[in-house]
């Protein structure tokens, strides 16, 4: 089930969209379950769509940063494919949200990066003083 059927990141034909996301979309068990919880929330259109998951991940590889700021992280996706491209990476993570972020917590430990994903809660133009 397609959760993200009215979003698109790029201008295609459903047709051809629906065949590129079959084909083309490597997703993690683990990050489709938590894209799938997402959806059902109010503010699910804060989540990105899986394709662009797979690009930061591509991104990050490319990059290979030693550490990683994330600033608004809702429920952890793309934190999440992230650390599971770059298992030597450390995340600062920021939100405001601690209910949010509890489900990305709960995904970051049974994904077991959560040792790398440092989260602090409060809006980010305090919290990036610190």
């Amino acid at each position: 089930m397609d959760t993200y059927q009215d979003q698109k990141s790029i201008q295609l034909t459903n047709e051809l969209r629906e065949y590129l996301l079959q084909v083309g979309i490597r997703e993690p068990e683990l990050l489709k379950k938590l894209r799938e919880q997402t959806a059902n929330m109010p503010e699910r259109n804060m989540q990105i769509l899986p394709e662009q998951g797979q690009f930061l991940a591509m991104l990050v590889k490319i990059l290979n940063p030693s550490r990683i700021l994330e600033i608004g992280t809702y429920t952890g996706y793309s934190s999440l494919c992230m650390a599971l491209a770059l298992p030597n990476t450390n995340i600062t993570a920021l939100d405001k949200n601690a209910e949010w972020t509890k489900i990305a917590k709960k995904y970051w430990q049974e994904a077991n990066v959560d040792n790398r994903i440092q989260l602090t809660i409060g809006p980010a133009i305090e919290t990036l003083k610190t």
